[in-house]
């Protein structure tokens, strides 16, 4: 399998799971996706819950726009982006989690939600998956880039997989949105 030099492709049923980068399983979360996506809707990202808690943050699509969801324990807080995101073209996704407040930019635009409640701990299992999971139905596109904490990931970093096949095209070069390492 040549990972090493080609972007994963997802097709609705596809994922790819890995071990949270430092092993933290609570506490803010920073991530970044650099993705395209042609299906209406699907998961792009999604944590487990722990074994003591039912947190999660969930981010994907839902008819052609990108939704971030995630749960601290008292309730759901949820965003959805104004414009849509299934147009085949690339797209650059930062989400930050510090205590209840979440920020989510897609390219130019950004937004912000406070979860409900009084909890402010994020605190989830030790597995992140990409791209959808084995109980959640994933997007119908590609992903170049992942990166969780400031910390890229790779293809080496994946601990188990299903139904990824290769992207025909990676971000051009000279695109705002190419970053310094890719998902490879």
């Amino acid at each position: 399998v040549m990972w090493n030099r080609q972007t994963p492709r997802f097709n609705g049923n596809s994922f790819l799971k890995f071990v949270n980068p430092d092993n933290s399983t609570s506490g803010d979360l920073m991530l970044s996706i650099v993705f395209k996506v042609t299906g209406k809707s699907g998961v792009l990202f999604i944590t487990e819950p722990s074994e003591m808690h039912a947190d999660y943050i969930e981010i994907g699509v839902s008819r052609g726009r990108l939704y971030l969801t995630y749960e601290l324990g008292a309730g759901p807080a949820h965003l959805k982006g104004p414009r849509r995101v299934d147009d085949g073209k690339w797209h650059f996704l930062h989400m930050t989690l510090q205590g209840k407040h979440a920020i989510l930019m897609v390219d130019r635009w950004a937004s912000e939600v406070v979860s409900p409640g009084q909890r402010n701990v994020l605190n989830v299992g030790p597995y992140l998956y990409l791209g959808g999971s084995p109980s959640h139905p994933g997007i119908t596109g590609c992903v170049e880039s992942l990166s969780v904490k400031d910390e890229p990931m790779t293809m080496s970093d994946t601990i188990a997989s299903s139904n990824v096949d290769y992207c025909e095209d990676n971000v051009p070069e000279n695109s705002i949105y190419k970053l310094k390492y890719r998902l490879k």
